[in-house]
């Protein structure tokens, strides 16, 4: 196949891949590994001469990719404490969060992981808070764990936004690469 055909193939499938982020699925880390896969494949089939991404841009693709997962799974224990949650809220929004998502894509998948993952963080910052040596009252409670739930939506938006970049990234550079100039 011409590289100019494998660059657009891998810019259109990097887009689905995208589209699975939005809904909650892997799409950035199935992206990268269908790329590495594409790379390796090139160096040893036409030798090292050949590139369609490069190792520098599949690495910055690595690294963004992991600040996207630590971003997400971190953005509801700092959304708690934006509200003026406990350390006890905010390892309730991180488990309630990974809990909720699990269950969540158990009974709806896709669209239920997203839905738990935010209900999760809500219920564990309201839990962490109302439970344990100085519990607050059920009203306040409610202001920790909503700010929770939006630092959840943020690290989400956050995550989508890191995926498009590695996507664009790697569309770019595969399209740059392959372009017959």
């Amino acid at each position: 196949m011409p590289p100019i055909l494998t660059a657009i193939l891998m810019s259109l499938l990097g887009f689905g891949c995208i589209v699975a982020v939005m809904v909650g699925l892997p799409g950035t880390w199935m992206f990268l590994a269908l790329a590495v896969g594409v790379e390796l494949t090139d160096t040893w089939w036409a030798g090292p001469d050949a590139v369609t991404f490069g190792w520098p841009v599949l690495l910055t693709g690595l690294f963004l990719a992991l600040l996207a997962e630590v971003i997400e799974f971190l953005s509801g224990s700092w959304g708690s404490r934006v509200g003026g949650g406990s350390r006890r809220a905010s390892v309730g929004a991180v488990l309630g969060g990974l809990l909720g998502g699990l269950l969540g894509t158990l009974a709806l998948p896709v669209i239920g992981t997203i839905v738990g993952a935010l209900g999760g963080t809500f219920l564990g910052a309201y839990v962490g808070e109302t439970t344990g040596p100085n519990p607050l009252d059920r009203k306040a409670a409610v202001k920790p764990a909503f700010t929770a739930t939006v630092g959840r939506i943020i690290g989400l938006v956050a995550k989508l936004s890191l995926a498009m970049t590695v996507w664009l990234g790697t569309s770019a550079a595969a399209i740059y690469r392959a372009w017959p100039f």
